[in-house]
Parts: structure tokens; sequence; C-alpha cells
């Protein structure tokens, strides 16, 4: 589900986020380059104001300012290409922030999350719009639990508390906040796509990664002790077969087999007509399923405006 783009573009703000599998390949021909633009850029009719690309698995040096000069090249009209990398393990996760020209945000970047931001997995963009609350922006890339969940512990244990204590740091110095990514989580039933066919089949889906109840009850902590709503289901809370993630392999996409693994989660008071101290309201939250079909995560977006 889609709504029209605000009437004043200049008193919104659209972020986008996309899990890209690793950047270089995007980056290698004209061909690539441009497919990469096109998801990127489809969000809304200027362009978003904010795009975070995910799993780029770069490394620190040399290999992002070779990435910084390919993506000004394919995407015109952004710049600040500011990335968090892996120092932990080569070729391993990533994130990359390009932020349009012609937005004109203040911005401060922090990298990484207190003490988890080792493994290159968030940057926060703080900025301000006049008439509203300082808003930090994260992108983030959540750890995958892994095969057999070997990180599952690391995941609830460390990652998810970090990600939390970031959070509640900004509300309590008076920041709005917006964390989108790939969070690595299906939260609710209807974000699983077989989920109900059967207990036994219920059971086996909790052995897997981002599927497992610690996961979906850490997330569930995340909304309720950061006072964040998730923004797809604010507007849409009865939609069902919308997905983000489809496995490959699996060759889950033309049958919309599927996962709702990538959100963007906002300051309730963002998405309460009632409630207008942040100086944000969400407008739209959606993702661009029918871009990408080769790959196996979808962009997703979201529109904040100014009520100022």
């Amino acid at each position: 589900p889609r709504r029209a783009p605000p009437e004043k573009a200049d008193d919104s703000l659209t972020l986008v986020s996309w899990n890209v599998g690793g950047l270089r390949a995007w980056l290698a021909d004209a061909a690539r380059r441009a497919d990469l633009a096109s998801t990127a850029l489809a969000a809304c009719p200027n362009g978003p104001d904010i795009i975070f690309l995910l799993e780029t698995k770069l490394q620190p040096g040399a290999m992002e300012e070779q990435a910084r000069e390919a993506l000004g090249e394919a995407l015109e009209g952004y710049d600040a290409h500011f990335f968090s990398s892996s120092g932990a393990k080569k070729g391993y996760s990533g994130v990359c922030a390009l932020v349009r020209r012609a937005c004109q945000l203040p911005l401060e970047v922090v990298r990484g999350i207190g003490e988890c931001d080792d493994e290159g997995r968030a940057i926060t963009l703080r900025t301000a719009r006049p008439g509203c609350a300082p808003l930090d922006v994260v992108g983030a890339y959540v750890p995958n639990s892994g095969e057999g969940l070997k990180r599952l512990d690391y995941r609830v244990g460390e990652w998810d508390p970090a990600l939390r204590r970031h959070v509640r740091g900004a509300h309590a110095d008076g920041r709005a906040v917006c964390v989108i990514g790939d969070l690595n989580v299906a939260h609710l039933d209807a974000d699983i796509w077989n989920w109900g066919e059967s207990a036994s089949k219920n059971k086996a889906l909790e052995k897997g990664a981002g599927l497992t109840p610690q996961e979906r009850a850490s997330f569930a902590t995340l909304l309720a002790e950061c006072g964040l709503v998730d923004g797809f289901r604010a507007l849409h809370p009865d939609a069902s077969g919308c997905f983000s993630y489809w496995s490959v392999r699996a060759s889950g996409r033309p049958v919309n087999r599927g996962l709702r693994l990538d959100y963007a989660l906002v300051t309730a008071a963002m998405a309460s007509p009632d409630e207008a101290t942040s100086g944000w309201a969400l407008h739209d939250c959606f993702i661009l399923d029918e871009l990408n079909t080769r790959g196996d995560h979808a962009a997703v977006a979201i529109t904040l405006v100014s009520r100022a």
C-alpha cells in the first residue's frame, strides 16, 4: 500500500533502506549501477532524502573510497557517502549512508551503537528542521543469528540491548528517532508466509534465525521499552502477504513465500495524530517489493512530514 506523496516536499523527509548483499557487485558495471540507482531512487518523485545501503561488505580505507567515487557517478545529486565497515571481519556486514544534496540537511554522523560498533552495523545521522525536534535517523543492519543459531546469544544479549540504550539515549536528550534497516526478525505471525500451517510447522520455524521466540520477544521489548512503533503496521495493521525478504535458493519471490525482516520504526508520538510533541508525523511507510526482483531483499521506505 502506498499513499500519495506530501503536497509540500520541502516539509517532508523520505528515507530508504536496502540490503544490497554486497555493494561492489552493484558498482561493477554500468548496467548494475543503473539498476542500483533506479531502485534506490524510486521511493518518491524527487528521490529520497537519505538512502541507507546495507550489507555493503566493504573494508575500511581504499575500498570505501572507490565505492564513494562510483556511488557519486551512479547516484547524481547525492553525496556525503558515510560508511561504517567491519573492522572485525573482512567482506562482512557494513552500512553506507547517502544524503540528497538539495535537501541541505545539517548533519552529525555517529557510527556504531556504543560498544557494539566493530562490525559496521549502524550509522546514525542526527539532523534537524525548523519547528521540529532534532531527529536521529538510525540505519541499522542487525546481526543474523546464523546457522545453528550460533549468534543468537550475542544478538539478543548484547546487540539488541545496545540498540535499546542508543534509542533511549536519544529520547532522553529530546531527539525523535527513526530506526530503519534490516532488523533480521519477523515480529508478528503475519510477517511469516507459512506461519500457522500446523503446530509442528510452527515449532520447526521457531528454530530458524529471525523466527525464534527470543528474537521476536526482543523486538517487542525494543518497541515497548523505547517508545517506538512499527511504521508499516501503524498504517496497515491488518496487511497480509507483505514481505521484504524471499529466499533466492528456494525461489520464494515469484510465489511470495517470504518474511518481513526490514522495518522503519519511529518514536510513537510521530504515529499519533493527537500528539505533536516531536514536530514530525508519520505520513507513509512502504515496501518497494516490485523492484530488484533478482535479490533476496526489497528496499523499504518511510516518509515523515513536518507538523510545524
